[in-house]
């Protein structure tokens, strides 16, 4: 490429539209890249730019094109006073500036904050909109809307009490009881002393104690009793199976104590060893004995006790003296299911009659009543009139059957089975062979015309080998199955579908 020399004009270029190429990049500091008049702002590398060349800014902070001067965008804001609370936007500027209320500081004072010395001299003034000054207790009622203080008290409060008692004080004080009518009856009164109204017991100590009480408990009568020599003193339960509490022979010192057989059984005392529930063992002093009172022993027979002795009255027949009697005087009638006419006893049999409940027969089907009584009788013919519900279905345009041939000792052609053509058209075979430990079974379906046979066999299975062939044929009115066994000793059994002509 051709190495041309730098170009520059100093008084302006009149190209007569000729264009200048392969200029090489101004180097030198006579070029036009040194010189503050260059148009391509990106050669500026450093220096300042004249006003006029200045853009114009937006934003926050705008100018007018070509000049200097700037202006700072205003914002809404409350001049004026000076406040302490303001508001800022996300650029640091203030927007607001309002009074600090109560409102901006709950929550922001911790415990003690809040100094006397800042609360002296009106320093902080009405905190509640409504106090003044120091509140009295007054105050502080009219305030919560009480008129009585209740909870953790820290000073003595006046007590007023009226009624039948009356006094009025801080912590201790006298009360007075107020007079009123005096009292009538079993306590009586003048005043306030009152009276117990005495009885006819006289005041002292009284042995073994005989004593009469009314109804309100008072001891109206006392006197003194026989010794304690001989009476009862109850000492609990006792096993007689275990003997617990042990007991032994009795003593003078145990006179007068018993027990209640909680626990039946044979312990040996003094004599007895046959004790039942509810029995009682006392003590006379020198022997236990027995004292029955179990369920099971029998305390008296018709409201007698001892050596008895039954009367008729006694067993309900007053008006029978003997079996006899009985007999002859005696009817006896029977109602209900089984009836009988009144008849004397004497006679010695009763004529009774079974209420009829049916009809007789004899019957397939019978219905019973909750006595086990047959009640009614059918003779169902088909297998729904027994109710049995899971018999094979009955053909309606046809029939099956079935049939057993043991050959002979022959293995010729033999009439397998035999059907009228008047009747069917068509018979479906099921045919199972035996021979010793060899079986077959096969399917075969023959249909007529009425003068040819049609024959199908399929499903030919056997374990070894097949035991006969099959044919079929028309003689005279029937329509026959043939076989020929290929053993001599060969069992068939089928069964067969026929569908009607």
């Amino acid at each position: 490429m051709a190495t041309f020399a730098k170009f520059k004009s100093i008084n302006g270029l009149d190209g007569n539209s000729k264009v200048i190429s392969n200029v090489l990049d101004p180097v030198a500091a006579q070029d036009a890249v040194t010189k503050v008049y260059a148009d391509n702002a990106a050669n500026i590398g450093s220096g300042t730019l004249s006003a006029g060349r200045l853009p114009a800014l937006t934003g926050d902070i705008t100018t007018t094109v070509g000049t200097v001067a700037t202006t700072l965008a205003t914002i809404t804001q409350s001049t004026g006073a000076t406040l302490a609370k303001i508001t800022l936007d996300t650029k640091g500027r203030v927007t607001g500036n309002t009074a600090v209320v109560q409102a901006d500081i709950t929550g922001l004072l911790s415990a003690g904050s809040v100094t006397n010395a800042m609360l002296a001299n009106t320093a902080v003034a009405n905190l509640s909109g409504t106090n003044t000054g120091n509140e009295t207790t007054a105050t502080v009622k009219t305030a919560l809307g009480i008129t009585t203080l209740s909870g953790s008290n820290t000073g003595d409060q006046t007590i007023t009490l009226t009624g039948g008692v009356t006094g009025t004080g801080t912590g201790s004080f006298a009360t007075t009881v107020v007079t009123n009518a005096n009292l009538t009856g079993d306590v009586t009164s003048v005043g306030n002393a009152t009276t117990l109204a005495t009885t006819t017991v006289t005041a002292g100590a009284y042995t073994n104690t005989n004593l009469t009480v009314d109804a309100k408990g008072r001891i109206t009568a006392a006197s003194n009793g026989a010794a304690a020599a001989g009476g009862l003193i109850y000492k609990g339960l006792w096993n007689a199976s275990t003997n617990s509490p042990a007991l032994t022979s009795a003593s003078s010192a145990a006179a007068g104590w018993y027990y209640k057989v909680s626990v039946a059984g044979t312990t040996s005392i003094d004599g007895n060893a046959v004790w039942s529930l509810g029995d009682m063992i006392i003590s006379n002093g020198a022997t236990w004995d027995i004292l029955q009172g179990g369920s099971s022993d029998v305390v008296s027979v018709a409201g007698k006790v001892g050596v008895v002795t039954l009367a008729a009255t006694d067993v309900g027949l007053s008006n029978v003296t003997n079996v006899a009697q009985l007999a002859s005087t005696q009817a006896l009638a029977i109602t209900g299911d089984i009836t009988a006419p009144s008849t004397n006893l004497s006679t010695g049999t009763i004529a009774s009659t079974l209420a009829a409940v049916g009809s007789a027969g004899t019957y397939k089907s019978v219905t019973t009543d909750s006595k086990g009584r047959v009640t009614a009788g059918t003779n169902p013919t088909t297998l729904s009139g027994f109710g049995i519900t899971d018999g094979a279905p009955i053909l309606v345009n046809g029939t099956v059957g079935s049939g057993t041939l043991v050959t002979s000792a022959t293995t010729a052609s033999q009439v397998l089975d035999s059907n009228l053509i008047a009747n069917y058209r068509s018979v479906k075979y099921e045919v199972q062979l035996t021979s010793g430990s060899v079986y077959q079974v096969v399917t075969i379906v023959l249909i007529h015309d009425g003068t040819t046979v049609s024959m199908l066999s399929y499903g030919d299975m056997s374990t070894n080998v097949s035991l006969a062939t099959f044919d079929a044929d028309i003689l005279t009115t029937n329509m026959r199955l043939l076989t020929t066994p290929v053993n001599a000793a060969t069992t068939y059994k089928f069964v067969k579908t026929l569908i009607n002509i």
